[in-house]
């Protein structure tokens, strides 16, 4: 009699036998080998076998969907920019495409947080079920409950703003002008970006309430829903960061990320996905390279 719950498998004269389990409820017992084309592993997490550049790589899980053109972009950053010579050399990741989150500046507008830490969490949770040895994040909004999520689980989630803050201020020296914070409204209200960079001694600047609608147009009417992207608007609003004295910009919105890459953005323009690529790569113990 077959367990209720329990997952079979059929073989050719309608046989049915059990799917191995680990871990209970029914889940089938996985390894790095089954998830996302990881190495088969020994000793639990993060120790693979026999990698040809003889390093024992750490596997990362990836909250992604958020938007999934962002999500993209971050995984080809991680190829392009780990030195490997092989398929071997790369990193194993486990990417969640979480497309039907709910949007991250609206739940924050209308104080509804909660909803969006508690989807935020269990599929940080979810990520650790896998052997994930850290999670990271691929939206700048949803860090404004990055301490909320780290304490939900037991690896290390791998900040963005920490990442693009450190970079900047080491790319300004020791007294940096001024950053701009590019990113969506709520990313700005919740003032996450402008703590870090007054803790690094950087000081911040906000774009005024026009530029600020034009950024939300870029990201949302454009990146996000496919429309037409207005390089004039970008245009107005770097006009403004010229005229406010800033030294650069981090472009703190994965959606601004991919209008980086698309324009050919000069270096003005930190890019916090990347300075987050950068850090995971290090982490895992890998080589960054440009590319």
């Amino acid at each position: 009699m077959e367990s209720r719950g329990m997952p079979v498998q059929m073989d050719e004269h309608g046989t049915k036998t059990p799917i191995p389990t680990a871990g209970g409820r029914g889940q089938p017992a996985t390894d790095a080998g089954m998830i996302a084309g990881g190495p088969p592993t020994a000793g639990g997490r993060g120790q693979a076998m026999g990698l040809p550049c003889g390093r024992t790589p750490k596997k990362l899980g990836v909250i992604g969907g958020m938007g999934p053109a962002a999500t993209l972009m971050f995984y080809d950053m991680m190829i392009r920019h780990t030195a490997a010579g092989c398929d071997q050399e790369h990193i194993d990741m486990v990417i969640l495409n979480h497309a039907s989150m709910p949007d991250r500046t609206k739940l924050l507008k209308e104080g509804r947080g909660a909803e969006l830490l508690s989807q935020l969490s269990d599929d940080a949770r979810m990520l650790e079920a896998c052997g994930v040895d850290a999670v990271l994040m691929t939206c700048n909004t949803s860090h404004v409950l990055a301490g909320e999520i780290q304490a939900a689980i037991g690896v290390p989630l791998l900040d963005m703003i920490d990442a693009a803050v450190r970079e900047y201020a080491g790319l300004h020296g020791a007294s940096p002008a001024k950053a701009a914070v590019l990113a969506t409204d709520g990313t700005i209200e919740s003032g996450v970006y402008q703590r870090a960079l007054g803790r690094a001694g950087v000081p911040a600047y906000v774009p005024s309430q026009g530029s600020q609608r034009l950024i939300m147009k870029l990201i949302y009417d454009g990146v996000k829903g496919g429309g037409e992207l207005d390089i004039g608007d970008f245009r107005r609003v770097e006009a403004e960061l010229a005229e406010a004295g800033c030294g650069g910009a981090i472009l703190a919105c994965t959606e601004l990320s991919v209008l980086k890459r698309r324009w050919g953005l000069p270096g003005f323009y930190l890019d916090a996905m990347l300075s987050l690529a950068k850090a995971a790569i290090q982490f895992a113990g890998c080589e960054y390279k440009d590319a």
